[in-house]
């Protein structure tokens, strides 16, 4: 949904493929706000697509996070530094 997003730009088409084996272009990108305190930038814009999905992988790339994923949830926590 565009409208969860914020400085949403146009960037060159590419293609996207789906977990059914169809497929679309993100056509846009911009910035999801997670919380109050945390920006997620680089969200794909997929037209086609109808929910909302972010790259975990990236999610703890920037936040330097851990996902704990259990099968009823997933949690996020931050990394304690030291002993």
């Amino acid at each position: 949904d565009i409208s969860l997003l914020q400085d949403v730009s146009d960037i060159l088409p590419f293609a996207m493929k789906f977990p059914d084996g169809t497929s679309s272009r993100a056509m846009k990108r911009g910035t999801l706000a997670l919380s109050s305190d945390y920006l997620l930038p680089d969200v794909l814009i997929v037209p086609d697509f109808d929910c909302t999905l972010i790259s975990v992988s990236k999610l703890l790339k920037q936040t330097g996070c851990i996902a704990i994923f259990t099968a009823h949830c997933v949690s996020y926590r931050t990394v304690s530094r030291g002993l």
